[in-house]
């Protein structure tokens, strides 16, 4: 088996509308499937107290790709003077069947509007074997306030369609302002649904990142996603009721959001 890669380059994602990152990709003739993925968000400007939510999306015309939309690893905010840090890109795998020579675009999206726009890049994995693993799909709830030691639904109906194994699920959450020195962020997000089985609800631990020392101390540095492997078996439509809640307490609270992935 051989494999390369298709570099998209870092493009800066403006506001909350999708944004593409890299149009119309060709694939290498030759190529059997796309692996997956690995994409980073990094902020341009960084001013304190803003944090960063980014998702990022598959398209394409030549390709059935759908319900395709992942998390990047999310940047928290920084205290004062520093560097809010970046933790290892993530990597998605994807394992979708093409025969060379298709496009692909990949779109970035500010899931949450802090001011500073990040830029966002990915890099896409090829392989010139066809997939032996079923085309892995993903989706992501809605990005909510969550106050400090109350748990909250993000999602009444997170819809999945189309699936018969729910693969794993993550969660994110951040600081939502301007925080004080001693600031971490830990919690956790909560599935829920008839529809799965042989476990109706799941309840997983999210992303955490350690508050900073004095005032010009990095307050929460960048946090990687802790993806949490589940394999439930679901019904070929499902709606997740998603919750979630930062069991740290801050001063100006919490940003989330989960997500899944499924076959």
């Amino acid at each position: 088996m051989a494999q390369t890669t298709i570099f998209c380059t870092h493009t800066a994602l403006p506001t909350t509308t999708s944004t593409t990152v890299d149009s119309e990709k060709t694939l290498p003739k030759g190529i059997k499937q796309i692996v997956g993925f690995s994409v980073d968000s990094i902020r341009d400007t960084v001013t304190a107290g803003k944090p960063g939510h980014v998702s990022v999306s598959l398209e394409s015309q030549d390709i059935a790709v759908f319900n395709a939309t992942w998390l990047a690893n999310p940047v928290n905010p920084v205290l004062a003077a520093g560097s809010p840090g970046v933790a290892e890109m993530k990597f998605w795998p994807t394992y979708i069947p093409v025969t060379g020579g298709e496009k692909l675009t990949v779109k970035g999206q500010v899931l949450w509007d802090a001011t500073d726009d990040p830029a966002m890049g990915a890099t896409i994995y090829v392989s010139d074997q066809e997939p032996v693993l079923a085309q892995r799909k993903g989706v992501i709830g809605t990005s909510t306030a969550l106050t400090g030691g109350t748990e909250t639904v993000t999602d009444s109906a997170l819809s999945i369609n189309g699936g018969s194994v729910l693969e794993t699920v993550y969660g994110v959450i951040t600081l939502a302002g301007v925080v004080a020195a001693t600031d971490p962020v830990y919690g956790y997000g909560l599935i829920r649904s008839a529809d799965l089985l042989p476990f109706q609800s799941v309840r997983f631990g999210v992303n955490g990142a350690q508050g900073g020392l004095g005032t010009a101390a990095i307050a929460s540095p960048g946090s990687a996603i802790e993806e949490v492997d589940i394999e439930l078996a679901m019904a070929s439509s499902v709606a997740l009721e998603v919750s979630m809640q930062a069991e740290s307490t801050a001063t100006n609270n919490y940003r989330g959001e989960v997500g899944v992935t499924y076959v």
